[in-house]
């Protein structure tokens, strides 16, 4: 509801419980296309990267989506993958990692994308 001259506490007063509840429990399945990096950091010994990129909720780690692993400082993925739970006014988080078999991936890069910008 608008607010009409009211002061925040009486317009948030009118706002029926059940309203809320009912928007908090409205999820989609977002459809997310990964398509390609340019210009990586060569993060391996013998001068490429070993990319992937992952794509989560942000504030929402348990639901994510990633692409195959590409050896390239230029990978192509053209990835399609679907985010279940996915509340409208979330935004995402898009990591790409340098995959590596005896420890942990290596940061390549980051990037936060607004619901703004999407919906």
């Amino acid at each position: 509801k608008k607010n009409l001259g009211r002061r925040p506490s009486q317009v948030s007063q009118t706002i029926a419980p059940t309203q809320v509840a009912l928007a908090m429990a409205i999820q989609h399945h977002l459809k997310v296309s990964l398509v390609s990096a340019h210009n990586l950091r060569k993060a391996d010994w013998f001068g490429s990267s070993d990319a992937y990129c992952k794509c989560t909720i942000l504030g929402n780690e348990r639901h994510w989506i990633q692409t195959n692993v590409v050896t390239s400082v230029d990978p192509e993925w053209h990835f399609e993958g679907e985010l279940p739970h996915y509340h409208e006014g979330e935004s995402l988080l898009f990591e790409v990692l340098d995959a590596d078999n005896l420890k942990d991936s290596d940061f390549l890069g980051r990037a936060v994308l607004a619901n703004t910008d999407f919906f």
